[in-house]
């Protein structure tokens, strides 16, 4: 079973560290990976409308 999530983030991307945004979503994904049986997952932060975006595709084990 494959998944697909948009999560908007309400932050500001031109005041983001591109350091601090990549460990945020490293941290996101562990947390998928911690609660729910993951077969794969993949993560990408993308911007839209003044928005950062992450964009998950799981597929459940």
């Amino acid at each position: 079973m494959e998944t697909r999530l948009e999560m908007p983030l309400a932050l500001d991307p031109e005041a983001l560290d591109p350091g601090l945004v990549e460990r945020l979503m490293v941290e996101v994904l562990g947390v998928f990976r911690q609660h729910l049986p993951v077969r794969s997952l993949e993560g990408i932060l993308k911007r839209q409308e003044g928005h950062l975006i992450l964009l998950v595709n799981l597929e459940l084990a």
